[in-house]
């Protein structure tokens, strides 16, 4: 609960279109998805866009040397936060069945998770061994200019997502054995994913229809899909992250143009470094492996 007391003066009516909109995400369907498409063609060598790079850059930096001061609204359970402001993370917490333990419908927030775990229930299924299933969310972002720093979130559905986002920022966080993935970004621009590691979760870090974000300095080991992967989504850059050891790929681009992939190490992972796919006009320069950039024609995507 919120330890200060701060009114809610969000209305019953925007809570119910947010409540409408938070649950359309999550009662669909993880378990199925598409293939994006196969292409063909070779990848061209468009220019990586360094002015655009250095001010993601800088923007990260303000957000991360953002001190939470003397205003702090401290958390210890599952709660949906409507208002602006610095929140602090008091507890370790387990979500419901369903639901994402931390839903961020504000904009111009800090979350500091000081430490603390985020985990969901689990649903076991037995067979010839047991299957622990999560069931739910970790923490899930609607609002503008919301950063989430310094927090663990382990055995949930998908760790962090944020969706439909400007201006986002996610560090320094501990994202592990995840079902889906660590962090998802759906329809979401000028967020920046930076310093985080992220170990056996489904995918590492997942960007879906989204544009101009930076994902850099992040660790990514033990996947069981890809370590990296854009899908639909263009105009990114993907810079000095580590994405090893992972079943798949180390990075993906599917159906996706114009994004900068460097100086990232990607060995051994079972696939190979890098796949492209249905994709135009991508950088790849000084990466561990290099990888080609030469778009493959499949397989295809595998369900996110």
């Amino acid at each position: 609960m919120f330890k200060d007391n701060v009114d809610d003066e969000s209305g019953s009516e925007r809570n119910s279109d947010a409540e409408h909109t938070r649950r359309s995400y999550l009662t669909r369907t993880a378990a199925t998805a598409t293939a994006l498409g196969i292409g063909t063609g070779a990848i061209g060598t468009a220019a990586a866009n360094e002015d655009k790079k250095k001010d993601k850059k800088t923007d990260d930096k303000k957000k991360d040397e953002f001190e939470n001061g003397d205003d702090v609204i401290e958390i210890d359970e599952c709660t949906t936060i409507t208002e602006p402001g610095n929140y602090l993370l008091t507890d370790d917490l387990e979500g419901e069945s369903g639901e994402a333990c931390i839903v961020i419908e504000a904009s111009d927030v800090v979350f500091d998770g000081n430490g603390q775990t985020i985990t969901s229930t689990s649903v076991i299924f037995n067979g010839d061994e047991q299957i622990s299933i999560p069931t739910g969310d970790g923490v899930f972002v609607f609002g503008d200019n919301v950063t989430i720093r310094n927090l663990a979130v382990e055995a949930t559905r998908d760790g962090i997502i944020y969706e439909g986002v400007t201006d986002g920022c996610i560090a320094d966080n501990t994202i592990s054995n995840n079902n889906i993935s660590g962090f998802r970004l759906v329809d979401s621009t000028n967020t920046t994913v930076t310093r985080n590691t992220f170990t056996n979760n489904g995918v590492g870090i997942l960007l879906k229809e989204s544009e101009e974000n930076l994902v850099n300095e992040n660790m990514v080991t033990e996947t069981r899909n890809d370590g990296i992967a854009l899908l639909n989504s263009n105009n990114n850059d993907v810079d000095d992250n580590t994405t090893e050891t992972g079943r798949l790929f180390g990075i993906r681009l599917s159906n996706s143009n114009d994004n900068s992939v460097t100086n990232n190490s990607l060995a051994d992972n079972r696939l190979g470094p890098c796949t492209v796919i249905g994709s135009t006009g991508n950088t790849f320069s000084g990466n561990d492996p290099e990888c080609e950039g030469i778009d493959q024609g499949g397989p295809g995507t595998p369900a996110y």
